[in-house]
């Protein structure tokens, strides 16, 4: 499990935020290579009150650091 530790708008625009992830846990996170990502499941609910799951896939996007993640969003 990872929570937020830094949220960072990365333009003028604000359409794209950068998400800091730490290990609840807070151990080390293994080094990674580049193009490799991260699967998010995210729990939602519709405008009607209806629950589904949303699945994402985003790209680690820094430098491998033991102490965090960062992936980038782009708002569609």
């Amino acid at each position: 499990e990872f929570r937020v530790i830094q949220k960072t708008f990365e333009n003028a625009e604000q359409d794209i935020c950068s998400f800091y992830l730490a290990p609840v846990d807070g151990q080390s996170l293994p080094l990674f290579l580049p193009g490799q990502f991260l699967t998010f499941s995210l729990k939602t609910v519709s405008p009607d009150s209806e629950s589904g799951t949303l699945i994402r896939c985003y790209s680690l996007s820094d430098e491998p650091h033991p102490g965090h993640y960062r992936i980038s969003v782009k708002l569609a």
